[in-house]
C-alpha cells in the first residue's frame, strides 16, 4: 500500500507549475511585444527611405568608425578559425614535403626499375638471337662486315631528331606534378 501513496505523490509533483495556473495568468514574450506591421509590396516597398544609405557604404562607415576592441569581439571566432588553420598548415608542411618528395622519388625509381627490366629482356632476346647462325650473320652485317660476293652500301643522312624528340617527351611532366614539385621543393633524384 505504501507504494501506491508514493506513486500518487510523484504524479502530483511531476505536473509542471505552469499547468497549475490558469491560462489567463500566464504571460509570454509574444504577448508583451507589439505586433509588427505587415510588409508592403509594390513600388512602396522598393522605394528607398529618406536619409537611408546603400548597404556597402553603411557597412564601410560602421567598420571605419568602429572600435578595434568591438571589431575583435565581433570577429573573434573567424579569426581564431583562420589562426588554427594557418598553424595546422605550418605544422603539416614539413611532413607533407617529406612525403611528397619520397612519393616522387619512388615514382622515378620505379620508372628506372621498369626500364632496367625492359633492357634486360631486350638483351636476353639479343643473346638468344646471337646463338643462332642467322643472328650471327645479321650482327656482322650491322657492324659492317659482308660475305664474299656481297657489296657494302653505307646510307648517310639518317635523322637523329627522332631520338631527341623521344627524350624531350619523356622529360615533360603534367602541370599538377610541376606545381607539386614547386610547392614541395622537389629537386629530383
Amino acid at each position: 500500500m505504501s507504494t501506491e501513496k508514493t506513486n500518487t505523490s510523484r504524479r502530483a509533483t511531476a505536473r509542471p507549475r505552469s499547468a497549475a495556473r490558469p491560462r489567463a495568468e500566464r504571460a509570454t514574450k509574444r504577448d508583451a511585444q507589439p505586433k509588427r506591421a505587415s510588409r508592403t509590396t509594390g513600388a512602396a516597398a522598393r522605394a528607398p527611405r529618406p536619409g537611408a544609405t546603400s548597404a556597402p557604404k553603411a557597412v564601410a562607415g560602421k567598420i571605419a568608425s568602429a572600435d578595434p576592441k568591438a571589431l575583435l569581439a565581433r570577429f573573434r571566432v573567424p579569426l581564431i578559425a583562420v589562426a588554427v588553420v594557418l598553424v595546422a598548415v605550418a605544422m603539416l608542411y614539413g611532413p607533407a614535403c617529406t612525403y611528397y618528395q619520397a612519393w616522387r622519388a619512388n615514382g622515378v625509381l620505379q620508372e628506372r626499375d621498369s626500364q632496367a627490366e625492359a633492357d634486360t629482356e631486350q638483351l636476353k632476346s639479343d643473346i638468344d638471337g646471337l646463338m643462332t647462325e642467322e643472328g650471327i650473320k645479321d650482327e656482322a652485317r650491322r657492324r659492317g662486315y659482308v660475305e664474299e660476293g656481297e657489296t657494302r652500301i653505307v646510307v648517310e643522312g639518317q635523322d637523329a631528331d627522332d631520338d631527341q624528340q623521344a627524350e624531350q617527351d619523356a622529360e615533360t611532366v603534367p602541370w599538377y606534378i610541376a606545381l607539386g614539385d614547386f610547392v614541395f621543393q622537389y629537386q629530383g633524384v
